[in-house]
């Protein structure tokens, strides 16, 4: 339970850093500190579930018996800040076409 927790909480974490750093990279989809952050929390927590969930070969290559491995949390950090980025990028368009309309 505890590898489960532990990949969690690095998609979780790097993927508010994500949403974070893409809202500052691209202001245009910017949704303001708190929201990219946010976003990012949901976008790195969910792709990072949805994907080693999808592909049993990533969650067998990314831990130990254990504990999580090096290339593990490497690939968790990974997926957590594209999972950010992308739901920061996702809900921004839908804001500027939302205030376009």
């Amino acid at each position: 339970m505890w590898i489960i927790t532990e990949a969690l909480l690095l998609g979780l974490i790097t993927g508010g850093l994500g949403g974070t750093f893409f809202g500052k990279l691209v202001p245009r989809y910017s949704l303001g500190d708190l929201g990219n952050a946010l976003a990012g929390v949901a976008g790195g927590g969910a792709l990072s579930q949805v994907l080693f969930t999808l592909m049993p070969i990533l969650e067998k290559a990314s831990s130990s018996s254990t504990t999580l491995s090096f290339a593990g949390a490497l690939t968790h950090i990974v997926v957590g800040l594209a999972g950010g980025a992308l739901l920061t990028l996702l809900i921004g368009k839908m804001k500027n076409k939302k205030t376009m309309a």
